[in-house]
């Protein structure tokens, strides 16, 4: 069955992600190597690693029986935030991580920041860039993707953005409902031909998801007043639907295959840039010295 989890101990983890902001502190200007270790402090990214992969024990078990010894994850929105720490966790597991950014520039300089902190983790490159508010972009992507050697074990939705101001996308959809959800629905079906039998599929949405009233006649705000926040809820619960939806359909199946989402409480990342643009250049250049207890 899917879950909808709210990571254990994220309303304590803000002393481990809060921004120097918060505290009424200067920010101090980070290196992005030690900008990625406050963000691997995550307690979110513990369980994403959980959903995916297990304990490092049955990790390697499993790698064993199958004669494998590497497992690959893709990641979107790996280039900051939960998704880096996430890249990270995985790649000192073990796992081939695959980050997926929207541009060539920040895939390279998100390579640089995991393999800065796991020297010996294994990075897949993809030539082209992976742009979720644009589905022409997704479809290259995922055509690249399904061309190269290996099959996906785990694939981590994480990408998206809130509190936007209202903007469509190159084929007229709401900002929030293209990057957080129908992206990442484009992306998947690109890419069912070249999964696991028993991947797993991770999807960050948000607590938000419970203030949604979703107008299936209008998803993209066209016809209503747009609100930023109803806009950002409603995108969460399209997460939330489609991991039950496709969590049911793999148990139809009779699938090992999963599906779960997750909200990952508050936490310290880029996500409030289009809100709290100011914060979010203090938890950008954060100094992990500087946090303190909320």
């Amino acid at each position: 069955m899917p879950l909808l989890v709210q990571a254990p101990g994220t309303w304590a983890g803000w002393r481990h992600l809060c921004s120097a902001g918060d505290t009424g502190k200067p920010a101090l200007k980070a290196d992005p190597v030690t900008r990625m270790r406050a963000s691997r402090r995550s307690p979110v990214a513990s369980v994403i690693l959980g959903m995916v992969a297990g304990s490092a024990i049955k990790q390697r078990s499993r790698a064993a029986e199958s004669g494998d010894s590497r497992r690959r994850a893709l990641v979107t929105g790996a280039n900051s935030g939960i998704g880096l720490a996430t890249a990270v966790d995985l790649a000192s597991k073990g796992w081939e991580v695959v980050p997926l950014c929207r541009s060539k520039e920040k895939a390279r300089e998100t390579k640089e920041d995991i393999v800065d902190l796991v020297p010996e983790a294994v990075i897949g490159e993809v030539d082209v860039p992976c742009d979720l508010a644009d589905l022409p972009s997704v479809a290259r992507c995922a055509k690249a993707l399904s061309r190269s050697a290996g099959q996906f074990d785990a694939l981590i939705f994480n990408a998206g953005i809130d509190g936007a101001p209202l903007e469509r996308t190159p084929q007229g959809q709401e900002l929030h409902f293209a990057v957080n959800h129908l992206g990442h629905f484009a992306l998947w079906m690109g890419l069912k031909s070249c999964l696991a039998e028993k991947v797993r599929v991770v999807t960050v949405t948000s607590s938000a998801a419970l203030d949604a009233e979703l107008d299936l006649d209008d998803l993209d705000w066209k016809r209503r007043d747009y609100g930023r926040h109803e806009a950002y809820a409603a995108s969460k619960a399209c997460n939330v639907l489609f991991a039950e939806e496709l969590a049911r359909r793999f148990h139809a199946k009779g699938s090992f295959a999963s599906a779960n989402s997750i909200d990952p409480g508050p936490t310290a990342t880029q996500i409030v840039r289009y809100s709290l643009p100011e914060r979010a250049l203090q938890r950008r250049d954060m100094d992990p010295g500087s946090c303190t207890a909320r």
